[in-house]
């Protein structure tokens, strides 16, 4: 019996284990679960030109995603979205630190600290960093609302009792 032969018996691993040859053992569903654990690539490095703050936001966030999460084009979203959220950080606290007296700076930075929330969360949805890209939308997650317990709060009223 000839090799081709052998192949498309249904004997041929008894066949080889008969004449002494050792075969590849079957790789067991754990060590291809810990194959597919293991990074591929390395995550993206911060660009050495941000301010260490932005740095730090930028291992945060990519240490929370797989190492090929953010392709090329992504990355100069990613650098803005990290210095956007320092300017953020650092109008907040100056926000923090002006008297409410002062109606017009308070509303002045106030309208600072909304554009660049604005500018925040367009960067962390188009990133794909936020809830709803994690969560499918028919999911029961975004939909839950408590029920009511008075019919009063907008409760449904299945039967009226006239006594």
């Amino acid at each position: 019996m000839n090799r081709t032969e052998l192949a498309r018996s249904s004997c041929y691993l008894r066949e080889l284990a008969y004449r002494g040859v050792e075969t590849m053992p079957r790789v067991s569903t754990d060590a291809l679960a810990t194959a597919n654990l293991l990074p591929k690539t390395r995550p993206p490095a911060p660009p050495r030109h941000l301010k260490r703050e932005a740095q730090q936001h930028w291992r945060q966030i990519v240490a929370t995603r797989p190492a090929d999460y953010f392709s090329a084009g992504n990355l100069p979203l990613l650098e803005q979205y990290c210095r956007v959220l320092v300017l953020l950080h650092q109008a907040g606290d100056l926000l923090d630190t002006i008297d409410a007296a002062d109606v017009g700076h308070f509303a002045e930075q106030a309208a600072v600290v909304s554009r660049l929330t604005g500018m925040a969360v367009t960067l962390a949805t188009k990133l794909r960093l936020t809830i709803q890209s994690n969560v499918r939308g028919d999911a029961g997650v975004l939909k839950e609302r408590p029920r009511p317990r008075s019919p009063l709060l907008g409760g449904s009223i299945t039967s009226l009792h006239r006594g």
